[in-house]
Order: C-alpha cells, then structure tokens, then sequence
C-alpha cells in the first residue's frame, strides 16, 4: 500500500473557493459539487475549513418579494438606549416629586398595641453564669427530664 504525502494533491484552488462561497448554501449539494468539480462531503468540509455557513448564504441573498418570512438582522445589544429622563415626557424631563413629610406609622393590630416585648427569657439566670431564664424548662434526655437545678425526673 502507498500513500501520497504530497500536501498539494488535493489543494483547493482560490476559483474553487470563490464558487463555493458564491453558491454554497443557494444550489444544491450535488449540483454544486458537479460544478466545481469535486464530491459532495468535500464541500462540506472545506466549507467548515473557511468557517462558510449555508445560513449566511441565504441571509445575504433572500430576496424580499420572496412569499417567505425572512427574518431581520437582530439589533446589537444595547443598540438605541436612551437617557431615562431625556425621553421621560414628550415636554422634557419629568418633574421631580416633592417630598412630603412622612405620617407616623398607624398602629393597625392588637400585637402592636401596648408596652413593647421586653424579652423576658433572656434575662440572665443568677443560678448560673451565662445561663438565662430560657432554659428554666426541663431538657429531655433520652427517657428523663433534667432540670437545671439538678433534678432529674424518669418520663414513662
């Protein structure tokens, strides 16, 4: 078995290349490989190689009296931002809203109304150091119940 190693052997000649863009995506595989001389899955090939799409083709050629919906180049983002306050009224900026004084919050439920919640189980236990009146209730270990002062009772 012999191979070619010439890298021109199959080279694509820049005519080629120009066919091949012209009419990539327009004709048909068949009938364009036929007119450039070379088979179908090449084209697809160096099509890819010149990054060359069949999408592109047919964007650029659609032709507008055409009975198909084409659809339009999409704006680039960002493309006609304006100004908010340029274009807030027809008459120029917006006018700007005054401020009035801010009215004192109305009391609308019975938890608002009276003397406000002074934490009564976070006060600290004298009993022991950094201990609170939070846990004067039992702690359940298993099947007992451990006060905190030391006491502990069985749980049936």
């Amino acid at each position: 078995m012999t191979f070619n190693n010439n890298p021109n052997r199959n080279a694509w000649r820049p005519e080629e290349d120009a066919l091949l863009r012209q009419h990539f995506g327009l004709m048909e595989d068949q009938a364009l490989a036929d007119l450039i001389g070379r088979p179908v899955l090449s084209l697809s090939g160096r099509a890819n190689r010149i990054r060359l799409y069949k999408e592109d083709n047919r964007a650029r050629k659609a032709n507008p009296e055409s009975a198909h919906i084409h659809r339009t180049a999409r704006p680039k983002p960002g493309a006609g931002l304006q100004d908010i306050m340029a274009t807030a009224t027809p008459y120029g900026p917006a006018p700007i809203p005054a401020m009035g004084a801010t009215a004192r919050a109305i009391i609308c439920n019975s938890v608002m109304r009276g003397a406000p919640y002074t934490c009564p189980e976070l006060r600290p236990f004298d009993g022991r150091p950094g201990a609170m009146d939070a846990f004067a209730l039992p702690s359940r270990r298993f099947d007992r119940r451990v006060y905190r002062d030391g006491r502990v009772e069985g749980v049936a």
